[in-house]
């Protein structure tokens, strides 16, 4: 299984793309903390969603948010002009949330789109 959770602060307003064919994207970094002998120390996360949960993060997360942030951790791998190996890691977001424990929220929820036809009746 390939599952990662961070908690963190935003370190940029989310950047919100858009593909050729329309899909949505979004960037940002998340930086996570601890403390080592006194010190506190911090690593920084690129963090990606695609999708209406791209849209929703671009909508509701700017730079110093604390969120807490779910996926799945993908690596990538190219060569640069050099011919030089080069590898960056990211944290593809299932699901985020803005951290409660130092700020509030207003929660506006949004109509989810359906893939069913409007007249099949759901199974419940």
């Amino acid at each position: 299984m390939n599952k990662i959770t961070i908690i963190g602060n935003v370190g940029q307003d989310p950047e919100l793309r858009f593909t050729q064919g329309g899909q949505s994207s979004v960037k940002m970094t998340v930086a996570t903390s601890r403390k080592v002998k006194e010190e506190w120390v911090s690593t920084w996360h690129n963090v990606v969603a695609w999708g209406q949960l791209a849209e929703n993060i671009a909508a509701s997360v700017v730079k110093g948010t604390r969120v807490i942030v779910s996926g799945r951790l993908d690596v990538r791998e190219w060569k640069d002009k050099n011919d030089n190996k080069k590898v960056s890691y990211e944290i593809v977001v299932d699901e985020i949330g803005v951290s409660l424990k130092n700020a509030t929220v207003s929660v506006e929820r949004i109509e989810m789109k359906s893939a069913a036809p409007a007249d099949v009746e759901e199974a419940f």
